[in-house]
Order: structure tokens, then sequence, then C-alpha cells
């Protein structure tokens, strides 16, 4: 991660005319590789990034169900934030700290908020603003990280492929040969994802 993030870094920084093609990265599962509570190579080069990464057009968004995991050099340099429902108080007061003072009673709906809304507040909006994000239409494009309806999967009865599950494991695959090995991952309606671009 770290050697990727330098790579892009140092690239954007000697590419011509960067201001025509700014370039955005995107940190899913932030908390994992960017901790406040680990020193990490991955760390510092995405703190750099943060910190310096906008005058070369290479913005950085954040994304973490533990906000009060992530490292707080990374989080005290986005503009705006899109913070989903989250319901560890950690991460509530973590969040309520990041933001101004004079939006503490609109954080206190954070842990109510329902799947797929957000408030984003920041510099992207006048006023921070209560959001409904639409799932995707086409069911068949949807994601397979999203949520599992345990209701309806305890009502019906489906049989278990041992053997397909142990040959995927032994494989480190999560798909079957010919599927799409990036489809794995979707935001679970909590969390927040905080942006350090311009403007």
């Amino acid at each position: 991660m770290s050697l990727l993030v330098r790579v892009l870094f140092v690239f954007t920084f000697w590419k011509p005319e960067r201001e025509k093609t700014p370039t955005l990265l995107v940190c899913e599962e932030a908390h994992n590789y960017c901790s406040d509570r680990r020193e990490t190579t991955a760390r510092h080069i995405l703190e750099r990034v943060a910190k310096e990464g906008r005058k070369y057009g290479l913005g950085l968004m954040v994304v973490s169900q533990r906000p009060s995991d992530v490292s707080e050099t990374v989080l005290a340099q986005c503009n705006n934030f899109l913070v989903l429902r989250l319901s560890n108080p950690e991460d509530q007061r973590y969040i309520r700290a990041l933001v101004s003072d004079q939006y503490e009673e609109l954080m206190a709906v954070v842990p109510a908020l329902r799947r797929g809304e957000a408030l984003v507040v920041g510099d992207a909006t006048t006023l921070p603003v209560r959001v409904l994000i639409h799932e995707i239409a086409d069911k068949a494009r949807v994601p397979r990280g999203h949520d599992v309806d345990y209701h309806t999967a305890w009502s019906t009865e489906t049989p278990i492929d041992f053997d397909r599950v142990i040959d995927r494991w032994r494989r480190q695959r999560r798909s079957d040969v010919g599927d799409n090995v990036n489809n794995v991952g979707q935001a679970n309606g909590s969390g927040i994802t905080g942006a350090a671009t311009a403007g």
C-alpha cells in the first residue's frame, strides 16, 4: 500500500499540467492501514498526501467504519465529510470533534440515520445536508459486499457446499473462476467518508 501511494504521489508531483488531470485516491477500509494506533509506512505517506497532495492535483478520499481508528492528521485535512450511521460512542465523539461546534445538534442524529442516509458537512455545501443515497437499481451490478438479509436467509433452507468453500479458501479467491474478483466491497450503511480535495 505504501509503495503504491508513494509512486502515485511522486508521479503526480512530476506530471506536467497536473491541474488539468487531477487524480482522486480512494482509500476504502482506511482504518486497516492508516490507523492512529499503529506506526506504518502506509500511514506516513497517506498523511503526506493529505497535507501536500492537493497542490499537485492528488486528492484523497478516506472511507472507514471506524473513524476514531483513522489517522487524526489525515482526517484533519479533510474539508468534506459524508457521515453515515455510527453507533459506536467513541466514533460519534470523534466525528463531533472534527466538525464545527455549530453542527453539534445535527450530529446527534448520526446514530439514528437509516440505511443509505447520510449527513454531508463541509465546503461542498453551504449548510449541512441530510441526504438519502439511492440504491443501485440494476441488481446485477450490486457489489457482493452488501449486508446479508438474515431473516430471509434463515427462513429458507440452503445447503452449504463445503467443497466449494474450502477450494476458494485454498486458492485465496473470494470468487469462482471467471467471476469478477473486484466485486466484493460495498459500504454497509455505516461509517464516514472524508475527502481531502480542493474545494
